[in-house]
């Protein structure tokens, strides 16, 4: 026969998870309504950041002859103007081609971050459970 603790393992509820002596916290559903919403809720800042990117604009600041002049100028007319006046170097194409790289990771980056931090916020849980938690099992 087994004796059974108040604190062992079959008296939490259903569907929380044990971070630590004594701490539950309530996790979402892998496969739930809240995934959908979040796969939904990304797509739709994804496309608004990278329709931002091809079609928005920012204000520039440019000083010209001594006076400061704001002008709207899109975000990508600015890189494309960054682009154009990198130093000169005998290997050019290179220096070119790690620029636009660079862009293509903040962009990238940025949808998995939005990613990241929308799948965070769903799940309800901020740090993954014990491994002694994923190796306990029911006696009976």
């Amino acid at each position: 026969m087994t004796e059974t603790q108040a604190g062992d393992h079959d008296s939490i509820p259903a569907g929380a998870d044990r971070h630590g002596p004594g701490m539950l916290t309530e996790s979402a559903p892998k496969h739930g309504r809240g995934r959908i919403d979040g796969l939904i809720a990304w797509t739709v800042l994804s496309i608004g950041f990278l329709g931002f990117i091809a079609f928005g604009s920012v204000d520039a600041r440019i000083w010209r002859f001594s006076n400061l002049q704001i002008e709207s100028r899109s975000v990508l007319r600015i890189w494309t103007l960054q682009a154009e006046t990198l130093p000169r170097v005998a290997q050019q194409w290179m220096l070119t081609s790690l620029f636009y790289a660079c862009i293509l990771m903040v962009i990238a980056c940025t949808v998995i971050g939005i990613w990241l931090l929308l799948d965070a916020a769903g799940t309800g849980r901020t740090s993954e459970p014990d491994s002694s938690e994923a190796t306990r099992h029911d006696p009976a």
